[in-house]
């Protein structure tokens, strides 16, 4: 999943293009794709959303521990790493999730919280900066677990995506 800003209506042009490559890419492999449009603050459209190169190594990384740990369970590994590592992230960032999550999620048994990460967008609502430290967190997390993780594609960059330093 990925998201675009237009805040200008040249941007539109760009937006098309880019849902179009990733459109045929979803329906080439066989699947479906959803596209929404929502209207944003500005305050949060001037913050990048996550980049396509984040997007590609945090599902790696659901591969990688759902292979490591749960016998090739990657839905199990996924759960777990929006709750354990990026609700915390947003949490700290955002009140209106924190407030949902203490309303909604806290309350519930543990493994209801990991059935309910199916229904809660995470990672996908990050910006770039908090994507990069929920990459960091579920490595730091998982590699304590014995998880190995420098060998996947792109793992070299993640500190230091260029989109992080704007």
């Amino acid at each position: 999943m990925f998201s675009l800003i237009c805040k200008k209506p040249e941007d539109i042009n760009k937006a098309f293009n880019a849902v179009d490559g990733e459109l045929f890419r979803i329906i080439q492999s066989g699947k479906a794709g959803r596209l929404s449009i929502t209207e944003v603050s500005t305050e949060d459209a001037d913050e990048q959303d996550r980049s396509l190169a984040q997007n590609r190594l945090i599902y790696k990384i659901y591969q990688r521990i759902g292979r490591a740990l749960y016998g090739g369970d990657e839905l199990l590994a996924r759960r777990e790493c929006k709750l354990k590592c990026g609700c915390k992230i947003l949490y700290r960032d955002r009140q209106e999730f924190a407030e949902t999550f203490d309303l909604v999620i806290r309350p519930l048994p543990q493994e209801t919280r990991l059935k309910a990460m199916d229904l809660i967008e995470v990672s996908s609502i990050m910006k770039v900066k908090q994507s990069t430290e929920y990459i960091k967190l579920m490595m730091q997390v998982y590699t304590e677990q014995g998880v190995y993780f420098m060998d996947l594609e792109g793992i070299e960059d993640y500190a230091n995506y260029k989109e992080a330093q704007k």
